[in-house]
């Protein structure tokens, strides 16, 4: 977990500097269970399956977990699930009464309301290297790009064909122009050189969507189409298609799903946005829960 690694590396920048982190929790070993200590003085006995020590502390139960902050002040008791979510540099849990909490980096609880994610929004930032232009036109994509430290390796323009009677066309930023940076090199680590804009990576959104897909309509029925690929992407069958930062909500039938999260056939009757990891749905026959960003599934109780 990246969470892990970052406090494995900034323990050891400590030591480095001659510093030891004070206060912070740590898990022991006992019978085969685990509790938790400060300073070695035990806070917590040995009573819980496992223990993670990430910026909260998380510890398990049987089905459920327990939520401790730095200090081991118990924050929830047998929340149902848990997710550190990395983008936005939070953690959030789903308590026992179906509700979701949310905790910033230093384990204060913020907010749940200013993590919506308004639909419409740029996929992709600007930056200072080279940058590739994208256009919608009558007759497909015209593609432009604008040089790098003055030097030009790819052509100027390009124009790209769309599905002929296409309407309504519109890059999933939901608009009919695009700009992002083609610098990008597979084989660099750093997490800010992957992408133009860090935030939405396949590593951190599970698989999001690609800046070649164009949403469009045939026949009254909205679907997905890459016009690098040239290819289909999300069958032409949708009553609509509304694009997210990082997923599209696709509707027919009067029920809705999340791509590429959750899948291509719609299953709920209502489906919120993803509030930071979670969205709230409800079936057609009345159940209701929560579905993480990979699709996994929290029922009420």
């Amino acid at each position: 977990m990246k969470n892990k690694l970052i406090i494995t590396l900034f323990a050891s920048i400590l030591t480095a500097m001659g510093l030891k982190a004070q206060n912070l929790p740590e898990k022991f070993e006992e019978n085969s269970k685990y509790g938790l200590r400060i300073n070695g003085k035990n806070v917590v006995p040995a009573i819980y399956d496992d223990v993670s020590t990430d910026f909260l502390v998380i510890a398990k139960k049987g089905n459920g977990f327990d939520l401790y902050n730095n200090k081991l002040i118990l924050l929830d008791q047998n929340i149902k699930a848990y997710e550190y979510f990395i983008p936005m540099d939070i953690f959030q849990i789903i308590t026992k009464k179906n509700e979701i909490k949310t905790f910033n980096n230093k384990g204060q609880q913020i907010d749940t309301s200013k993590l919506k994610i308004e639909s419409q929004k740029d996929l992709f930032i600007k930056n200072d290297r080279a940058l590739e232009n994208y256009t919608i036109t009558n007759n497909g994509v015209k593609y432009e790009r604008k040089e790098y430290f003055g030097k030009e390796n790819y052509p100027r323009e390009f124009n790209y064909k769309i599905i002929k009677n296409g309407k309504d066309a519109r890059f999933v930023n939901n608009k009919k122009s695009l700009e992002i940076s083609s610098f990008y090199n597979p084989n660099i680590t750093d997490y800010f050189e992957k992408t133009s804009s860090p935030d939405y990576t396949e590593e951190t959104l599970y698989t999001p969507l690609k800046h070649t897909y164009i949403i469009l309509k045939i026949n009254e029925k909205y679907g997905v189409w890459d016009f690098k690929e040239q290819k289909e992407i999300i069958t032409f069958q949708y009553k609509r298609i509304i694009p997210y930062q990082n997923y599209l909500s696709l509707e027919k039938d009067e029920l809705s799903t999340f791509y590429p999260n959750i899948g291509i056939e719609p299953k709920y009757k209502k489906l919120e946005p993803y509030t930071g990891a979670f969205a709230r749905f409800e079936t057609p026959d009345g159940k209701k829960g929560w579905v993480d960003r990979r699709g996994k599934e929290y029922f009420d109780q």
